[in-house]
């Protein structure tokens, strides 16, 4: 039995050893490792786009060198309080001024004096008008006695900044208007000489106020002023005959407050003063808070002050250099224009990352502005003016010789020392004796021998009809 189960075993098979295996790996699913991959891609981006100013930077260091601005500097003025109007026009209140307004609200002094539609005049109310208003005009005669008018704050340009409070240049024209109407009651109570010395004090007030380096708002302030009296002076002359002492008076202030080029320059000199003294602030302060994309600035590539600064030096360059040589600035406007569009472009939101000076070129798309009209401005005010010295000689030279004279010649030297110039062509004034008219080629620069219409601003030649 026993041998039989040792038997048994023998015959059994041997059973071999089995080595151990490892486990099988698991393959990674897709979608985890597409999601390891846009982890990583955000990862990689969100460095690249928190570097890209660091990298700009350094890839585009420094900046632009700083172009000459000597032309755009605004001088320091000193004008005694004596002899500032300032001080009289600035005590004009808009509740001192006391005028009607009929069921349109249209303001009396504007109706009165709007010449391209003259109203019925009605001396019983401009009376009582003139009666109410007696302290306006009188600050008004103060300051057309004195030799400025300059804001105080403005006196230096250091002081100069956005922030600076203007003057209540509204108030000044609405006073201005009042003098104008004063002047035109004087001649409609047959009083020539006193209405023609009246209206020579707008003038005179303009052109301080240009004068004054008082900036561009100034300058358009003082255009409208000078303008009235002028239109108010050709308004007069009509009537009746005013003494040759009293002519000769008013023409030498026309010619003594016009044709004030760098009384103009300086209008652009102090925009530009306060545009620079912002920025150089800025710099300064290392703030720029207020200006868009800034926390950008800190990186050197996104804000180039001098750049910035460039641009704007460029531009009002451009325009100092225009005045007194051009009226109309077409040509610069475009320019502008196509500067704009392209930083338009630059600093859109697709190409800011790599927008260079993108902070200043915001500036500089923000605060640019096409001044042209400005200029033309300039000039349709030199020529009323020089218009009002030639029609003031003509009436001398009437009353002297019973006819107003063949050619303008005539009426130098004796009237005129010289015969004053059309600034839209520098060439002097244009006269037709059968037509009895004076006129300027104007914009278009076309002799065309004369417009019609009722407004001479807009007139391919702006025509001045003599009604004497």
């Amino acid at each position: 039995m026993e041998n039989d189960n040792q038997n048994q075993l023998a015959e059994s098979p041997t059973v071999a050893s089995v080595p151990l295996q490892p486990p099988p790996k698991h393959k990674m699913k897709l979608w985890k490792k597409i999601l390891m991959i846009l982890v990583i891609l955000i990862i990689v981006i969100g460095a690249g786009i928190y570097f890209l100013p660091f990298i700009l930077t350094v890839l585009h260091p420094g900046d632009a060198t700083l172009i000459d601005d000597s032309q755009l500097t605004l001088q320091k003025v000193s004008v005694p309080d004596a002899d500032n109007g300032f001080y009289d026009l600035n005590k004009i209140t808009p509740t001192m001024i006391n005028v009607p307004s009929n069921d349109q609200k249209i303001a009396f002094d504007l109706e009165y004096t709007d010449f391209t539609k003259p109203v019925q005049w009605d001396q019983h109310l401009v009376d009582q008008v003139l009666s109410q208003n007696q302290q306006a005009l009188s600050l008004f005669d103060a300051a057309a006695g004195k030799g400025h008018v300059q804001v105080p704050d403005y006196a230096n340009p250091i002081n100069i900044n956005p922030n600076t409070a203007e003057p209540p240049t509204n108030t000044w024209r609405s006073a201005a208007r009042l003098q104008a109407i004063k002047a035109l009651s004087l001649s409609a109570q047959g009083k020539p000489d006193e209405a023609l010395l009246e209206a020579a004090k707008l003038n005179k007030v303009g052109y301080n106020i240009i004068n004054g380096h008082n900036g561009l708002i100034g300058v358009l302030v003082g255009l409208a002023i000078r303008q009235l009296g002028s239109q108010t002076i050709l308004r007069i002359l009509p009537f009746n005959n005013p003494g040759k002492q009293t002519l000769e008076t008013v023409r030498t202030t026309l010619q003594d407050s016009s044709n004030n080029l760098e009384g103009y320059k300086d209008g652009f000199r102090f925009d530009y003063t306060n545009i620079s003294n912002q920025i150089t602030q800025t710099v300064k302060d290392g703030d720029v808070s207020s200006f868009a994309y800034a926390k950008y600035a800190k990186y050197g590539y996104y804000y180039k002050p001098n750049q910035t600064k460039n641009l704007f030096t460029n531009l009002y360059n451009s325009q100092v250099a225009a005045i007194g040589v051009k009226c109309d600035l077409a040509e610069s406007n475009q320019q502008l224009n196509t500067t704009l569009s392209q930083f338009a472009v630059d600093i859109s939101s697709r190409n800011l990352p790599f927008a260079e000076n993108a902070i200043g070129k915001n500036l500089f798309s923000t605060f640019a502005v096409s001044l042209g009209s400005v200029v033309t401005k300039e000039c349709q005010n030199d020529l009323i003016a020089n218009v009002a010295q030639i029609e003031l000689a003509i009436k001398e030279y009437e009353m002297d010789k019973g006819q107003l004279p063949n050619t303008l010649a005539e009426l130098v030297p004796q009237y005129l020392t010289a015969v004053p110039q059309d600034p839209f062509d520098h060439q002097p004034i244009r006269y037709s004796a059968t037509k009895k008219i004076l006129y300027s080629v104007g914009l278009k620069n076309q002799d065309l021998g004369g417009s019609t219409g009722n407004d001479w601003t807009s007139m391919d030649n702006p025509t001045f009809q003599i009604s004497f």
